[in-house]
């Protein structure tokens, strides 16, 4: 008989363990789909920090035996100075000669005059950035509040109704106008001028009866024939004589002239006209009546007339004289007493116009286009105070912004090419570029020299390296530029040396043109040997103490250069430096403006500052496995924004 009981105990055994292996595989199934998960995009950051940018060109050849070199100028002028000869002894530095400058120092001038320009330019935006941008100045806002006041003034006064005070002193106004241009009796002229002509009537009146009577009692004297009156002056006699000719014929026509005007109302045209006469009669009368007083003045006593009939008969003629002239002052004020009369009566005309036009103005309602530009004048009033109390808005202020940028370009560019000037005109002093002796001199003063021309010719001690450039780096070389050499032969050894000499003429070969370069050893070493291959690194740029970056960190598109920003980064992290920072947001590109660059660093000209971070590359996320971790994968080498993954950059003051 089969047992049953230790079968069933081993049932139960392989249950369990099955029970246990399917629990495993669960576990071991859940772990593998989180294992699976995608990491988050992480973004590895560095700073801008200062440093300097170096641009090197690279060049192999061998060292020289031949220790002579020719010094040339850089620079095309006429020789003015030659400070040395034949077996002088130079040292580095040594003037060898001097080129004519004043085409060197005219730059200068020129570029320290733009350099002037460009700092008041740059200080006066300056200063027009900061008010813009700055407060609002209280003289400004009190200034637009008191235009918006004046505004709303004068908007009150259209729309208020007119003063009764007002109102009354016009209508007054118009009154006393309209009694200045009333009309007299006869309905043509105005009180004044009738009456100034009436007057003028009576004085043409009394002038006739004046210029009558003087030629009456002057004619018996004219016409005398007695002896006993012969003592007469005879000259003046003769003088008024000559004037008596015509006075009865003047004197009648103003008679008749007075005698047809009427004393009232008479025609003006008719009184202007009789004026005239009386002026033209009196003149002739009053000079006529004169020259008899002269006469009568200057006759001796006789038996006929005794002294007083003389004294009697001048006493007439001269109260007829002292009439006359009298009646000739009155004819004269009274035309221009009618003159005053008519622009009086003018002048009163149009004061009434004007004191019926202000006073309808007064009357008329408020006009509906004066109305709707006044209120336009209290909206832009209230809109100018609302402006400069809120100040820029955003466009206006990265236009203010841009401006001076521009304004401190425009300035380092005319500080960089004062320097320039100034570095051209060391160029113009010939210097020996190394110790030796002065083999011999070429040219004398007054020569022209240009880069081609052998102005000495130095034997130097010191040896030199020789290698060939293509014209593209040739082209960049300059005698005095920094090098170091090295050797294939003594690799542990390095040498600085200067550039001191480029030809001006290359060799082409195989249709590539290279240029010779010496370089001479600044520091002496037994070991070099002559015919050694050597290689140099040529300092051709060096900008110090300048804001960079690493070249992945900037992005350049048509001429334009920017960096991203993670919004929020957390700088303090020093693993967001090495590992990344994990974001949910995404970079901002911000422009920046560059400048020099090596194979390593870009220049910060301007839109960034010191200690600034930004994203030098992202590490874009990926699902893991079970026989990988997040320490031991390798990122990608470009990033999913188009960055290099070039490790680089680190935390700021690193």
């Amino acid at each position: 008989m089969i047992r049953l009981e230790p079968v069933l105990r081993l049932l139960k055994k392989r249950t369990a363990i099955i029970a246990l292996i399917a629990i495993a595989g669960v576990g071991v199934y859940l772990w593998y789909r989180k294992a699976e998960a995608v990491e988050p995009t992480r973004y590895v950051l560095t700073a801008a920090t200062r440093g300097s940018v170096i641009q090197n060109i690279s060049g192999s050849g061998q060292v020289s035996g031949l220790r002579q070199f020719d010094v040339k100028p850089t620079a095309s002028a006429k020789i003015t100075k030659i400070f040395v000869k034949p077996g002088d002894a130079v040292t580095t530095e040594t003037p060898i000669a001097q080129l004519d400058a004043t085409d060197a120092l005219k730059a200068i001038r020129d570029a320290q005059q733009s350099l002037r320009d460009a700092q008041i330019a740059y200080d006066s935006q300056k200063l027009s950035y900061e008010k813009e941008t700055g407060p609002a100045d209280a003289s400004a806002v009190l200034q637009a509040e008191n235009t918006l006041n004046q505004a709303k003034r004068a908007l009150e006064a259209l729309l208020e109704p007119p003063d009764t005070s007002d109102i009354a002193t016009a209508e007054n106004d118009v009154k006393t106008q309209r009694e200045n241009t009333k009309l007299s009796y006869d309905n043509e002229l105005s009180v004044g001028i009738r009456n100034a002509y009436d007057n003028a009537v009576t004085a043409i009146k009394n002038a006739a009866k004046s210029a009558k009577q003087g030629a009456h009692d002057a004619e018996p004297i004219i016409l005398a024939n007695d002896p006993n009156i012969s003592n007469l002056s005879p000259s003046k006699l003769m003088e008024a004589i000559a004037l008596s000719y015509d006075i009865d014929e003047h004197v009648d026509h103003l008679d008749a002239a007075a005698s047809s005007l009427a004393a009232t109302g008479a025609d003006p045209d008719d009184i202007d006209a009789a004026l005239v006469t009386a002026k033209d009669t009196l003149g002739k009368v009053v000079p006529y009546l004169q020259k008899l007083s002269d006469a009568l003045l200057n006759t001796a006593p006789s038996a006929a007339y005794s002294s007083s009939a003389i004294s009697s008969l001048k006493t007439t003629i001269d109260s007829n004289l002292s009439d006359a002239t009298s009646r000739l002052s009155t004819i004269l004020t009274q035309v221009q007493m009618i003159d005053s009369a008519k622009t009086s009566y003018a002048t009163a005309l149009i004061s009434l116009q004007k004191a019926e036009v202000a006073l309808a103005k007064l009357l008329e309602p408020a006009n509906e286009n004066d109305v709707a530009t006044a209120k336009e004048k209290v909206a832009q009033a209230e809109q100018s105070l609302a402006e400069i109390k809120a100040g820029l808005s955003d466009v206006e202020r990265a236009i203010a912004q841009n401006t001076l940028k521009q304004r401190l370009s425009s300035l380092t560019s005319a500080q960089n090419k004062l320097a320039d000037a100034r570095d051209a005109l060391a160029d113009y002093m010939i210097k020996a570029p190394f110790a030796g002796i002065i083999a011999t001199v070429s040219v004398d003063v007054a020569d022209d020299a240009s880069p081609s021309t052998s102005i000495a010719t130095v034997v130097t001690t010191a040896k030199i390296a020789e290698l060939a450039l293509n014209e593209v780096d040739a082209a960049k070389v300059q005698v005095g530029q920094k090098a170091t050499l090295t050797f294939d032969a003594i690799p542990d050894l390095s040498v600085a040396g200067v550039v001191s000499e480029v030809d001006s003429l290359g060799t082409a070969s195989q249709g590539v043109v290279n240029y010779n370069i010496k370089i001479v050893f600044e520091t002496q070493d037994e070991r070099v040997k002559s015919g050694m291959s050597v290689t140099a690194e040529i300092v051709i740029l060096a900008e110090p103490n300048v804001l960079t970056l690493p070249n992945a960190a900037v992005h350049t598109t048509d001429g334009i250069s920017t960096v991203s920003v993670l919004p929020n980064a957390d700088a303090s992290d020093q693993t967001a430096f090495t590992q990344g920072l994990p974001s949910s947001e995404l970079p901002q590109a911000k422009q920046v403006e560059i400048g020099v660059s090596n194979d390593q660093v870009t220049q910060i000209v301007s839109g960034l500052n010191e200690g600034d971070v930004v994203v030098l590359r992202t590490v874009t996320g990926s699902s893991k496995t079970p026989a990988s971790s997040s320490a031991a994968r390798t990122p990608s080498s470009r990033s999913s924004m188009g960055m290099p993954g070039l490790v680089g950059g680190g935390p700021p003051g690193n």
